[in-house]
């Protein structure tokens, strides 16, 4: 089967600022088109190619999709830091391949590529790139305890390789003064379902980040590299008659140290220092 998305967008968008008579417009007209074709019955393959502009958001809400064919129009930030900046002109283009190997057994591997027109008060856009590549592999498993044949446990396992790759002019470098900027996340979990309504989760990633940064053009390049291993450890008890959970654990149980810059600093995926929780969620 073979699932086509085309769409199409008018963009009206102007920006003025009170000191510089200079303003920011975009007119555009900007096609999109993806599809999603499945191979076999357990592999499926999606493509897309698309432009958009960053505009402002209500309440980070929209009635546009803001994914084609599972690929994301839209980055956004905080305060217009580490997002796309409103007016920003966009170019994408991915393409995933999912395969299921059975009820139990997941992989797949995606790629993205993305060239952003930034613009800045009084002085022309400045072309941002950025390289993204993601690759997975899941497995559950299951089996009966000694003790019960109507006791269960259960295992899932997962392993996942994330990359990214950030190029900025000198002219520039944006919030975080990226000159150019490359990640590499290699995550593996475990978490074990116990028969007793308990689930463990051990979990630990592997963080790798080079980079140049400076302030703009004609200011000191610096750059930095470091890398860390990073382990997670969480304890989940799901209460009767599901009336809720509670939780204890801890982020970067080891406390690795790591200079590291993320493109989303208050959704962070990597927790720089040990961090101890507890947590209820209670259902009335």
């Amino acid at each position: 089967a073979l699932a086509i998305h085309f769409g199409l967008a008018a963009e009206n968008f102007t920006q003025r600022n009170s000191i510089s008579s200079t303003e920011i417009t975009r007119h555009e007209v900007n096609p999109k088109i993806g599809f999603v074709w499945s191979l076999t019955a357990g592999t499926t393959l999606r493509a897309a190619a698309f432009a958009s502009v960053r505009r402002p958001f209500v309440a980070s809400q929209t009635i546009e999709p803001t994914q084609v064919a599972g690929f994301n129009q839209f980055f956004t930030g905080f305060a217009a830091f580490y997002g796309d900046i409103e007016g920003t002109k966009t170019r994408s283009a991915g393409i995933a391949l999912d395969h299921k190997f059975s009820s139990s057994s997941f992989a797949g591997i995606e790629t993205t590529y993305r060239e952003l027109a930034v613009p800045s008060i009084g002085f022309p856009d400045a072309i941002w790139r950025e390289s993204t590549g993601h690759v997975y592999l899941y497995n559950l498993y299951s089996g009966v305890s000694d003790h019960s044949s109507a006791s269960h446990w259960r295992a899932a396992t997962s392993m996942e390789c994330d990359y990214e790759l950030i190029n900025r002019p000198l002219a520039f470098t944006g919030a975080e003064g990226i000159v150019e900027l490359k990640t590499i996340k290699v995550p593996i979990a475990l978490r074990v379902f116990t028969p007793v309504d308990v689930s463990i989760r051990l979990a630990t990633t592997y963080v790798e980040q080079k980079g140049r940064f400076s302030l703009a053009e004609g200011f000191e390049i610096f750059p930095e590299e470091d890398h860390a291993w990073i382990t997670d450890l969480s304890i989940d008890y799901q209460l009767p008659r599901r009336l809720g959970a509670l939780s204890i654990g801890a982020k970067n149980l080891f406390d690795s140290k790591i200079n590291l810059v993320e493109s989303d600093p208050l959704n962070r995926q990597i927790v720089l220092g040990r961090f101890l929780f507890a947590k209820a969620r209670i259902v009335f």
